[in-house]
């Protein structure tokens, strides 16, 4: 009575956590993706995977949830005019500004630039050993490789005034190489390949039993963990150039959920993470005009990031036994980082002005999960000790705001022993 009295508390208080909780970046290159690893076998010590995937085209959700060009994430344009403001007037730049004298009326020294990023290959090697104590740990190493190609960058400026005839000549017709020479910033595209935040995670599982007529067994789950920074960093020098994890900060995450074994068919659960990402320096470029557009960004500053805690719901459903050996899951699963706030060093920059950037204000995105896996633990033989499995699965983003998604489908190899 006693330990049923306990399950139920337990289970009302992780659905206030997970219901009551306020709602308040690229879906691929998370390095910890808890629903898509495998369940260990009961009785085994070890269990090692790789899930290689692929991406196809991605899209951008822009600041108001409309979906877009990744190159129109955070502006539909990119002004050329207003990419020279905020310069001091003996600068290169500032002398730049004052040869064109032209002002920026939505047209004028205005490109649409559209381009495809693609994420062909992706890869996540993990290991991962039973503890006493219900404890897993494991670890988790990520592996991508990105491109940016069809880089279109199509000019708005007329030909009707001498302001439109000075932004041509003295900008806008040799574009990518005025950029470069003023801010070496290419704007073309790239190809880029290298590991992900190595992660190191912790997971607790305990099983309840229960003798209901429908619900058979209760498991609860908590994880503690850490992603290190081995990533490759984002490339200030080229547009749209993500890192491959957390650039460089070192992150806590948090997590636990709970799922019903109901009838003999259907499991049904859910998750909470969250991520506190620790605020380190690097070097970005910055706002130095409130007007400016985010892939025009000349300045470059050593800068302190305080990030804004990230978030992760989850609900779920699965199908098991239906066919042989098989089951089935889906899930929904929404995302969020909060804003963040950057500080220049010195006194040089406006911290005011460069927090006006796209960059660091909140993001999120809502996407569909699906994985179908077959166990081949029935063709081993008692005096064989690796298991495998085998599963698919797709992740399909939706909906989201100021994020990058990207449609993955691959498979999961596992073997527990």
């Amino acid at each position: 009575m006693i330990r049923n009295q306990t399950v139920q508390l337990t289970i009302k208080i992780c659905l206030m956590l997970c219901f009551s909780t306020t709602l308040r970046a690229m879906n691929v290159v998370r390095p910890f993706k808890f629903f898509f690893n495998p369940s260990p076998h009961y009785g085994t010590r070890w269990q090692l995977f790789i899930r290689p995937e692929h991406g196809f085209s991605a899209k951008g959700f822009n600041p108001v949830s409309c979906r877009v060009n990744v190159a129109h994430l955070w502006d539909a344009h990119q002004s050329a005019i207003t990419m020279l403001n905020g310069f001091d007037c003996q600068d290169k730049i500032g002398k730049k500004r004052i040869r064109i004298d032209a002002n920026d009326d939505g047209i004028r020294g205005n490109f649409n630039v559209c381009a495809d990023l693609n994420i062909p290959f992706g890869c996540t090697l993990a290991a991962r050993r039973a503890l006493p104590h219900n404890i897993l740990l494991g670890i988790y190493l990520p592996f991508y490789t990105m491109q940016l190609k069809n880089v279109h960058w199509q000019s708005l400026t007329k030909h009707e005034t001498a302001e439109d005839q000075r932004v041509h000549s003295y900008l806008t017709d040799d574009f990518a190489q005025n950029v470069h020479n003023l801010g070496y910033l290419d704007i073309g595209p790239w190809r880029r390949t290298g590991l992900g935040d190595i992660s190191i995670v912790a997971d607790w599982l305990q099983d309840f039993v229960q003798a209901q007529p429908v619900l058979h067994n209760v498991r609860i789950n908590g994880r503690f963990g850490i992603t290190l920074p081995t990533g490759k960093r984002d490339n200030i020098d080229k547009i749209l150039a993500i890192p491959f994890g957390y650039n460089g900060a070192l992150t806590m995450i948090f997590g636990g959920g709970l799922n019903l074994a109901l009838g003999s068919y259907l499991h049904a659960g859910f998750d909470v993470e969250l991520r506190a990402l620790f605020g380190n320096t690097t070097c970005q470029r910055i706002k130095t005009d409130i007007g400016q557009t985010e892939l025009l960004l000349l300045q470059k500053a050593r800068v302190y990031t305080d990030y804004g805690v990230e978030q992760q719901y989850t609900l779920y459903g699965q199908l098991y036994d239906l066919a042989p050996h098989m089951s089935f899951q889906l899930a929904y699963q929404f995302f969020k980082r909060g804003d963040s706030f950057i500080s220049t060093y010195g006194n040089c920059f406006s911290d005011k002005i460069a927090n006006y950037s796209e960059r660091v204000q909140e993001r999120n995105w809502h996407e569909i999960l699906a994985t179908a896996t077959y166990d081949f633990g029935y063709l081993t033989r008692e005096y064989v000790r690796a298991i495998p499995t085998l599963s698919l699965f797709a992740e399909i983003p939706f909906k989201g705001k100021r994020s990058i998604v990207c449609p993955t489908f691959g498979a999961i190899v596992d073997v527990d022993f």
